[in-house]
């Protein structure tokens, strides 16, 4: 395993070379392992470098409810994947949970506000397909990004009017 993550660092340097700016993970890629292989591609190389990550799944399934993110659970999330990246500030966090409850969600905008403020992610999104997820999410005063589904097979031009009406990123899976 160690000679393969040396070589995932080495590509990952290799892309940023190339002229890559975005690099986007999840705290569950790996139990954490994408993180830190991320983390070390960037030790000094971060500048000019965007970095987006996951939260919601538990790293380790049947450790805990991924749907109970109440505020202790989303900063501990959050600091473990500023631990593993090796960076101060998350530039985008991204709610991992297609099926999150709407009716759960202005209480983790609110979580996701006070990580803003406290300088430990710069904005944050919803990884979605379903555009009401995303309208709702969109009232966020830092939500910024959307990932969603958009390929060959599947336009999604709903959530693609709905980025461009909210002024969203659209980040594509």
């Amino acid at each position: 395993p160690a000679q393969a993550e040396r070589e995932a660092v080495q590509q990952i340097q290799a892309a940023i070379d190339l002229g890559v700016g975005l690099f986007d993970t999840a705290e569950n890629y790996g139990q954490g392992l994408s993180e830190r292989i991320l983390g070390e591609a960037l030790r000094g190389r971060r500048e000019g470098i965007l970095v987006v990550t996951k939260f919601g799944e538990d790293p380790i399934p049947d450790k805990e409810d991924p749907l109970s993110l109440d505020a202790a659970t989303v900063e501990r999330k959050c600091e473990g994947s500023l631990r593993r990246l090796g960076i101060e500030c998350i530039d985008l966090y991204l709610l991992h949970r297609r099926d999150y409850p709407l009716e759960r969600a202005p209480e983790l905008i609110g979580v996701l506000e006070d990580l803003v403020r406290a300088g430990k992610i710069r904005y944050y999104g919803w990884s979605t397909n379903d555009p009401d997820r995303a309208r709702l999410f969109a009232r966020g005063e830092h939500c910024t990004a959307i990932e969603h589904r958009l390929n060959v097979f599947n336009d999604n031009a709903a959530m693609l009017e709905l980025c461009r009406e909210q002024d969203l990123a659209s980040l594509n899976s």
